[in-house]
């Protein structure tokens, strides 16, 4: 179980193997450089965002 922030100062708990993935361009570009497991938190992170939006 991890904690994402998934906005400045907006956190969600989320378990890992959950498929939970932003495929947006922007999100996928934005991760490119983080390191892997910063990125999968960042892609779960967003598709949670964007979910709630």
């Amino acid at each position: 179980m991890n904690l994402i922030e998934v906005a400045p100062g907006v956190w969600a708990v989320a378990h890992h193997g959950t498929g939970l993935r932003s495929a947006d361009p922007r999100d996928v570009g934005a991760s490119a450089g983080m390191p892997g497991w910063r990125a999968e938190e960042f892609l779960a992170g967003r598709a949670l965002l964007r979910r709630l939006l």
